[in-house]
């Protein structure tokens, strides 16, 4: 790659195919000596690549001359690994910074490398992408939905949630027992279940995960905090005792957190061993692929794998992905939802004086309105304004309606005189311009905010909390609605638990240990109200809306049934020919 690195970074300073250059900058751009550097470019000239010009003296530039435009060289050497199906070779040249729409004439061919492949040994691939550097596979500290969604993929629970029946099912445990108030609970482990090394699954290896998760400082522990003792009685049998009754402990077990590993090997993300229907082949900085586990206990994935690679978010929008190499059928199949989520702007109340001022949050409440920064950006999809964590209960909670009066009225009384502040957003394109646009007015009325950026491994530290005065976020629920809801305001990972000051979780989470204590789906709901409503009058964060989801799928695929965190079933998919 040191070529096309090479080509790329003189791009804006060529003319007529020539550029100057000194060797520091070179050495600099490959990691290397000065002394590499002229070896390489006597390697390259001696290729046929370009001309290479000496400079006269120490430190004065050199210049090259590349026989032909980059774009031209570009598209040729991409149209190579197309032909020769190098995937691996494409999807690097794929992340250097040129322009993405030199890539409209073989865009076609790129994506029949994407999609539903079939080899000739008949084996059904599915062939995906991702758009961003990963952050963690440790099941003690997942906090991302994609990789949520991976490790569900590679492992698995004691106990699943079951939605229709709003409760948990038997998964590696057949039966369990619950005794003495919630406070002890028998767990009997199924035969013959194998890691994908080939050990079977005993009691010694859910001793071993419940143990290593104590050990570890884990955005989970709150889930184990009142486990006193963990006995293997037998090779299938666990006896679990609590210092407190909690009628929720089993449904924890349902968490990806909770993902069984093999007692005889130390956790490696570039190896991940478990017991899933998907074992990991490779684990790179540009892909992942996934087989499918055919000793697997339960029902085995269709697939017989699934590769995802890795792709600069620019050159994404500028490909659409399709099925079966590439060709195009007029009809397709489109899943449009709204996510089981939203969109919020997270205040820092443990950080910065004014976040913790009631009348400054609220001016901030009305300086957002999602319906005008709709208009302003004109963003295509339909707003489904937020105002509570699950929309199927916004209409459940009288919105209070912006208002410019109430605007200035609450500003003008918090005393707020043009202090700087910091808004962070992810480096996302929508985000972003959100961002902008929500410093753009509030610059109207005297608010001064700086924009920063932050990436999602940065919710593992400690860096929003110290930094950001307030951030724009997101929250997506898992399979299990109400346990997602109960921990937004536990873990430590995320922006709930890290910006609202301790007086005000703590009157929350009273009110979320009254919701455990009632079983009815209707009295847990009530709870769940009486929670966002304190999170409006105080003005806790701010609701802006809940994503519309639209995905279409090509007719070959059948069983597009929406798993954990709302990607697909990648167990029950499957393509027809």
């Amino acid at each position: 790659m040191d070529y096309w690195e090479l080509r790329v970074f003189l791009h804006e300073r060529e003319q007529e195919l020539s550029a100057p250059f000194t060797q520091k900058e070179l050495a600099s751009l490959w990691s290397c000596t000065e002394k590499n550097v002229k070896r390489k470019l006597q390697l390259f000239q001696k290729q046929g690549s370009l001309s290479y010009l000496p400079g006269l003296g120490r430190g004065n530039s050199s210049s090259i001359k590349f026989h032909s435009e980059l774009e031209e060289e570009i598209l040729s050497a991409l149209s190579s690994f197309i032909a020769a199906k190098k995937v691996e070779e494409l999807v690097n040249m794929l992340q250097l910074p040129f322009p993405k729409t030199w890539l409209h004439p073989i865009a076609d061919s790129i994506q029949a490398l994407f999609g539903m492949q079939h080899s000739i040994h008949q084996k059904d691939i599915l062939r995906s992408i991702f758009t961003r550097e990963l952050t963690t596979l440790d099941p003690l500290d997942i906090a991302v939905t994609f990789e949520s969604f991976l490790a569900s993929q590679l492992g698995d629970t004691l106990l699943k949630y079951d939605a229709e029946s709003d409760g948990i099912a038997a998964h590696t445990v057949h039966h369990w027992r619950a005794e003495n108030n919630d406070t002890k609970f028998t767990l009997y482990l199924r035969k013959r279940i194998l890691f994908h090394h080939g050990l079977e699954m005993t009691s010694k290896d859910v001793l071993f995960t419940l143990k290593r998760f104590q050990k570890s400082p884990s955005p989970y522990k709150w889930m184990l905090k009142d486990v006193k003792h963990v006995t293997a009685v037998s090779p299938y049998i666990i006896e679990i005792e609590l210092g407190s009754p909690d009628p929720f402990f089993l449904r924890y077990l349902t968490e990806k957190t909770f993902i069984i590993l093999p007692h005889d090997r130390e956790f490696a993300e570039n190896e991940w061993i478990a017991s899933g229907p998907f074992r990991l082949k490779e684990y790179t900085e540009s892909k992942l692929v996934l087989l499918a586990n055919e000793a697997y206990f339960d029902k085995s994935p269709l697939l017989d794998g699934v590769e995802f690679w890795r792709m600069p978010r620019e050159t994404a929008r500028e490909l659409t992905f399709d099925l079966d190499n590439g060709k195009e059928y007029k009809k397709r199949s489109t899943q449009q939802e709204i996510e089981t989520g939203f969109r919020f702007i997270g205040l820092n109340m443990k950080g910065n004086k004014w976040m913790k001022n009631p009348d400054f949050r609220r001016a901030l409440y009305h300086l957002m309105d999602a319906k005008k920064m709709w208009r302003d950006l004109e963003i295509k999809e339909k707003l489904i304004g937020a105002s509570t964590y699950f929309y199927w209960l916004g209409h459940l909670l009288p919105v209070i309606q912006k208002s410019e009066e109430q605007l200035l009225y609450h500003l003008e009384k918090s005393g707020y005189n043009g202090e700087k502040l910091t808004l962070y957003s992810l480096p996302f394109q929508d985000s972003q311009e959100q961002a902008i646009w929500l410093i753009t007015q509030a610059a109207r009325h005297g608010i001064q905010f700086e924009h920063h950026l932050y990436e999602l491994s940065d919710l593992y530290t400690q860096k929003l909390g110290l930094e950001a005065d307030a951030a724009l976020s997101g929250e997506v629920a898992s399979s299990d609605p109400l346990l997602s809801f109960i921990g937004a305001f536990h873990n430590e990972a995320l922006l709930f638990k890290q910006f609202i000051d301790e007086d005000h979780l703590a009157v929350i989470q009273q009110m979320i240990q009254r919701m455990k204590s009632v079983s009815l789906k209707e009295d847990q709901q009530k709870v769940m109200l009486e929670i966002e409503t304190y999170i409006q009058e105080h003005c806790l964060y701010i609701y802006t809306h809940h994503p519309l989801k639209k995905r279409s799928f090509h007719p070959m695929i059948r069983e597009i049934a929406s798993g954990s965190y709302g990607y697909p079933d990648l167990c029950k998919l499957w393509i027809s020919r």
